[in-house]
């Protein structure tokens, strides 16, 4: 798949959906050129360190920095196109919010507009939409709740005071205590714990409104809601739930990869949120044959 196009991609985080695409580019023949994150960046420990051309300072990325990383880029690889892999949400709302000085650099990343990929990020407002398409949520909460387990979750990407946060289970009332006596509530809400299956449905959407979709099955999270460590490829893309997704994505003009997160509580799928980006188990996409990656890929042509 040799294309007239390089592809930059920033390491450092999202580490196991990087090496995930890198190992994919390698398989299809892609020319993939690296920033790394800092002189300690573990994508030195790996095969694609050969691919390393440049290191940023470390968690600093500035539009002046991107634009010098892409000139030496086009100098090293004598490609006028450049594509940015967009891997993870802070690079990705960094882009987004740049997008005219890039797109005017010729520096392309593949991501749908800024207010749907916010629309469907922001954990609340994706809530707020599924809602309207008959797809079911946890049930929601203004103030913390009188039982245990609950979640509370931030409304947007970042607080007003600009700090990043993310969702947490919450136990027992010691816990609550720790962690909510130094919240703005009013920048939260809070959410029934959902038992049951967790499922991830993926999803490549195109411009021209097909798309290819996929599913897993989580057999082994970390604690508190992190990382998914242990999963398989399921069928769960043949529900009726996946079409229902892929009307919404469709009906607001989405395009791009996409993972859903829902849980299976006896016979309905609730939704638990959504990633407009690449997810950290995305091994199985090459372990199980799926063609998310050569679907994106496409774009890059």
């Amino acid at each position: 798949m040799k294309i007239d196009t390089a592809i930059v991609i920033f390491s450092g985080h999202n580490e196991r959906a990087v090496l995930s695409f890198c190992g994919f580019a390698k398989g299809v023949d892609l020319d993939i050129y690296i920033v790394a994150n800092g002189s300690d960046d573990r994508i030195f420990l790996t095969d694609y360190s050969k691919n390393v051309i440049l290191s940023r300072e470390k968690d600093k990325l500035t539009l002046e920095d991107l634009l010098a990383f892409s000139t030496t880029v086009r100098q090293i690889s004598n490609k006028e196109r450049i594509f940015i892999l967009p891997s993870t949400e802070y690079l990705n709302r960094f882009l987004l919010k740049n997008h005219v000085t890039l797109r005017s650099s010729n520096i392309e990343y593949g991501l749908c507009s800024e207010q749907i990929y916010n629309l469907i990020s922001d954990k609340h407002s994706f809530g707020k939409l599924c809602a309207t398409h008959g797809i079911s949520t946890p049930h929601e909460f203004d103030d913390p709740p009188r039982f245990y387990p609950y979640v509370i979750k931030p409304r947007h990407y970042r607080n007003r005071t600009g700090m990043l946060d993310r969702p947490a289970i919450i136990s027992n009332e010691d816990q609550a205590d720790r962690y909510l006596c130094d919240l703005s509530l009013e920048e939260y809400y809070f959410q029934e714990f959902v038992e049951g299956r967790s499922i991830y449905l993926l999803y490549y959407f195109f411009r021209e409104g097909n798309y290819r979709v996929y599913s897993q099955e989580n057999l082994i999270q970390q604690s508190n809601g992190g990382s998914i460590i242990l999963a398989k490829s399921g069928s769960y893309q043949y529900e009726s739930i996946a079409k229902q997704f892929a009307g919404l994505f469709s009906s607001i003009g989405f395009h791009g990869l996409v993972m859903v997160e829902v849980r299976l509580n006896g016979d309905e799928f609730y939704m638990i949120e959504a990633n407009p980006r690449l997810w950290g188990p995305s091994q199985l996409i090459l372990d199980s044959g799926m063609d998310l990656f050569d679907a994106f890929a496409r774009i890059m042509t």
